[in-house]
């Protein structure tokens, strides 16, 4: 194969438009080259590395190595790794090597969020003196085997909601009474009845983002209500966005089956319903939607305006953009236990990206 087939090839990468296979292949060659050469490449080196890649993928499609080289490499493997493929590029550490950082007060996030009492009022978990004081109301205070704090809500028999939510910067487990799990990402609200076991559906209101881990019942379907839009589920895993700012309300299939309205969703898809009711359904890799709750972003052919939106929910950062900012789609993963400098410098490599960093404000420029 020539390079011109090659860089056809790294252009379906770029657009999403490969296969599983052809995907596996070039995320593969990056990889391996990148772990046997961790020193700050060179001109020269930058060059090595396209030459490498143009190799392995005549050698690898020419049919002589085909089956030896096509493992599907998790973005897990690849936490360190950011790579933008724009125009075939891939730039040197001098181009941009550093974000600029004046007065930096941005913090990583933590696991952390509010109880809303029922008149108002709320309870902040990691600012708690005494957790028999939310014990009372039938929410227990737990931490789990890494020491993060989560909490397990009871089944009580008041009239009352149960509401929590976390900010920017916040991220919270709860385990509801039937045993069904929900991780709500940062900036978001989840509220359920006290008594949930004993209405006709177990039902839960989000705003923003959760992802769900529902007990089977066959006899109380459970459903998550958002805004314009109701899922019904028996028992599975799936991801619901439904940020107020986003248009679309985004629910992605991990196990099991959903139904929203009389769309039926199967492991893998990904519906996207609009503020008008109509839904579009596609294959997806749901590592991508649901990466959050684990630890680390994942982001698949990304623009810079996604990427930066969910650094500043968990950073609790503001974000500014200084002129015309490329386009340029970016593919990898950063751990969510950076900070916020060396997040932003693993972007910045990509030598597409500049950032400065005033406070609490990033500021992007191209």
């Amino acid at each position: 194969m020539n390079r011109k087939k090659a860089e056809e090839l790294l252009h379906k990468y770029n657009n999403g438009h490969c296969t599983e296979v052809e995907k596996a292949l070039v995320e593969a060659w990056f990889l391996e080259y990148a772990n046997k050469n961790s020193a700050e490449p060179t001109q020269e080196t930058t060059e090595e590395l396209q030459s490498h890649i143009w190799d392995r993928i005549d050698r690898a499609t020419s049919g002589r190595r085909t089956n030896n080289l096509i493992r599907f490499i998790p973005y897990a493997v690849a936490a360190s790794v950011l790579l933008a493929i724009g125009v075939y590029y891939f730039p040197t550490p001098a181009d941009h090597p550093n974000p600029t950082v004046g007065d930096n007060t941005i913090t990583i996030g933590k696991k952390n969020g509010r109880f809303v009492l029922d008149g108002g009022d709320e309870i902040i978990l990691d600012e708690l003196p005494n957790p028999e004081i939310i014990a009372e109301k039938g929410v227990i205070v737990k931490k789990d085997s890494t020491g993060d704090v989560y909490l397990v809500v009871e089944e009580s028999p008041s009239a009352q909601f149960n509401v929590f939510r976390t900010e920017k910067g916040e991220e919270l487990m709860i385990e509801l009474a039937d045993g069904s799990r929900v991780w709500l990402n940062a900036e978001s609200e989840i509220r359920f009845n006290a008594d949930f076991l004993n209405q006709g559906y177990r039902e839960v209101y989000l705003t923003g983002e959760g992802y769900f881990d529902v007990t089977s019942n066959k006899d109380k379907p459970f459903k998550v209500i958002s805004n314009h839009q109701e899922l019904l589920v028996l028992g599975t895993r799936f991801n619901v966005s439904a940020y107020p700012e986003n248009q679309n309300i985004v629910s992605t299939l991990v196990h099991g089956v959903i139904k929203i309205d009389d769309t039926i969703l199967h492991p893998g898809q990904q519906s996207t319903r609009n503020a008008e009711g109509a839904i579009a359904i596609e294959g997806v890799d749901t590592e991508e939607f649901v990466s959050w709750k684990d630890g680390y972003f994942t982001f698949n052919g990304s623009s810079i305006q996604d990427v930066m939106a969910k650094l500043s929910r968990w950073y609790d950062c503001e974000v500014e953009y200084d002129g015309t900012i490329s386009q340029e789609k970016i593919i990898g993963t950063i751990s969510k236990k950076k900070n916020i400098e060396d997040a932003l410098k693993t972007l910045q490599r990509t030598g597409i990206f500049r950032f400065k960093i005033e406070g609490r404000r990033v500021i992007v420029m191209t």
